[in-house]
Parts: structure tokens; C-alpha cells; sequence
């Protein structure tokens, strides 16, 4: 449902740009999260897009209000708890993501989860400007600071060095950890028939940047123009450290890559399998500080003759390399 109707000044308008915001619980952040979209200066139009996902602490009041004082920009979906995508018996916000994604109608979309905020009021424009230059890109992300609760910066992820095309292989064994989703932007023409493993993905970052591999180049800015948060217990990478079935959740991603090797026609085979093998070691050692090893015995090695790669991979990275 969308909030305030179809007849406000902002779906009147034709976005260059749409920017969508997925929120749940975010209460103590969504003000700074919204904030910065609305800070952003362009020479086309936006519109930004909030789905919200039935908060009980208060998110939902704070992005009415929103929606009322800004109804030349913004454009509020307040989505049901009844709604919400299970998957391994888990539930997931991937029901708000994909149908706050499909509400888009700029030829570009901008990522940002609501607990997270942009540092930048060129961000929209910098990355417009970039993909403009070049038909081929289908995404580009930028450098963000990783922050703690309290606003502390803690470190710069990914430490893009220059402007560059990133290779598909490095996005692929990288994993959901390639980069700060609130950096992502990216063709909304990508999503025009999505496929059902990208649809019934667990986590959404992961399985975005491999659509983005099928549909085009993947670019990098040096520019630091947001902030990502970390450690917080509402964030995705905490609910997935968090995971009571490791194994479930293991199988969930190996599911979605073996769909995408098919899909990608296996020209990336290697990489898909050497980011399968680095899923059951991280799986492995989550367990491991777990405490729980009797679930080891339930660990399954899709191919073993990955493993060392995959070790390799975890020693270049601790190294710097």
C-alpha cells in the first residue's frame, strides 16, 4: 500500500534516479538514513522510496511523518508482517526488498538499508554522471566508513584505490562482503526478469552484485560517500552471524550459486565453486566458536578439490594481497 496515495507531487514527476530505502526497526537511525537522501543534489529528478516492514518500535510513525512533509519526494510503502518471505523457516525482509525494488521508476536505483546513510551530496550524481559515460556498466559502487553505534569511524571498506572495473571473479569469492550495500547503483532494467534464485535468495546484497555480473561491468569509485553500520542487532550481518542453522544457511547460498552457475552458463565455474568451498569453511568456524560441534558431522563438502583455493583466498586477503 502506498502511503498517502498515487496523486502526490512525486509520482507525478519522471526519476532519473529512484532511491530505495528498506527499513525494519530502524527507529534510533532511520531519521539520519532518510535525511541524507533528501541532502542529495542533483540536475535531474529523484524519488525515494521507503518500504517500510511493520516496525514495533517506532520506525514506522517516524517515516509517515516523513512521507507527510515531504510529498514531492518521497513515496512510502507500508508493507505487512503477513507478507514477510520465509525461507529455511527463517523470516527475511526479502519480500520488502524486492517489491520496494520493483516500485522504482528511474533508469537508475540507489540501495540504502535504513540503519545506514549517505556521507555525500554528490553521491546520486557522481554515480549518475559515471554510468551515464558508459552504457556497459550495470552497477558501480564507492568507498564507505564502516561506523559503530556511537558514530565511530572504524575503518574504509572496500579501499578502492582509483576508478576501475572491478573483474567478475574477485565479486564472485568475494561474496556479500564486496562492498557497502548503501553504495550500490545500478540499472533498474536489470531487474526486469528476475531470476527465481535471485528471487528467493536469503541475504539480498550477494545475489544483487551477481545479477549485476550478467548484465553488464561493475565499476568502482574512490570517492567515500556513506556510512555503513556495523554490529548493531538489527543489521543483516549480525542476523546472520547470529543464525541458529548454520547449515540451513549455508545451503540457502549454495542453492543460489549453483543457480547461478547455470545461469551464467558456468563461464564463471571456478569462482562459484571456490566461493562454495569459502561458505563451508566460514561455516565450519562459525560452529567451531559456536561451541556446538555436533554439527560439524552435518556439514556437507559439495568438492573438496576446491578447499585449497579457498584457503588460499583467505591467506591473500589476511595478507593484503
Amino acid at each position: 500500500m502506498e502511503y498517502l496515495g498515487t496523486e502526490k507531487t512525486v509520482n507525478k514527476i519522471n526519476p532519473q534516479v529512484s532511491v530505495c530505502i528498506t527499513t525494519y526497526q530502524h527507529a534510533a537511525f532511520i531519521k539520519k538514513c532518510v535525511n541524507s537522501a533528501l541532502d542529495q543534489e542533483t540536475t535531474f529528478p529523484i524519488e525515494i522510496i521507503i518500504g517500510e516492514d511493520e516496525s514495533t518500535d517506532g520506525t514506522r510513525q517516524i517515516c509517515k511523518k516523513f512521507a507527510e512533509q515531504h510529498q514531492d519526494s518521497i513515496r512510502l510503502f507500508l508493507r505487512s508482517r503477513e507478507d514477510v518471505r520465509y525461507i529455511n523457516g527463517h523470516p527475511t525482509g526479502r519480500h520488502n526488498f524486492l517489491e520496494t525494488l520493483k516500485a522504482a521508476r528511474g533508469k537508475y536505483i540507489a540501495f540504502c538499508d535504513g540503519d545506514d546513510y549517505w556521507i555525500d551530496s554528490q553521491k546520486l550524481q557522481k554515480q549518475y554522471d559515471y554510468m551515464e559515460s558508459d552504457e556497459d556498466i550495470s552497477m558501480s559502487i564507492h568507498d564507505a566508513y564502516v561506523v559503530d553505534k556511537n558514530e565511530q569511524k572504524k575503518s574504509i571498506f572496500p579501499k578502492i584505490e582509483y576508478q576501475s572495473i572491478i573483474k567478475p571473479e574477485r565479486i564472485i569469492e568475494k561474496g556479500g562482503g564486496f562492498c557497502a550495500t548503501n553504495s550500490t547503483f545500478f540499472r533498474s532494467n536489470m531487474l526486469l526478469n528476475m531470476p527465481d534464485w535471485f528471487v528467493d535468495a536469503y541475504v539480498g546484497d550477494y545475489s544483487l552484485y551477481l545479477l549485476a555480473i550478467e548484465h553488464g561491468k561493475i565499476g568502482a569509485l574512490p570517492d567515500i560517500m556513506s556510512c555503513y553500520r556495523s554490529g548493531h542487532t538489527n543489521s543483516w550481518s549480525d542476523l546472520s552471524n547470529r543464525a541458529q542453522h548454520l547449515n540451513n544457511y549455508l545451503e540457502s547460498l549454495k542453492t543460489m550459486l549453483f543457480a547461478f552457475n547455470e545461469y551464467s552458463d558456468h563461464k564463471y565455474n571456478d569462482s562459484t565453486h571456490i566461493r562454495i568451498a569459502l561458505e563451508e569453511i566460514y561455516t565450519a568456524f562459525k560452529i567451531i566458536l559456536s561451541g556446538k560441534l555436533s554439527y560439524l558431522s552435518e556439514l556437507s563438502i559439495h568438492d573438496k578439490k576446491y578447499i585449497l583455493s579457498a584457503f588460499k583466498n583467505i591467506l591473500k586477503r589476511k595478507l593484503g594481497l
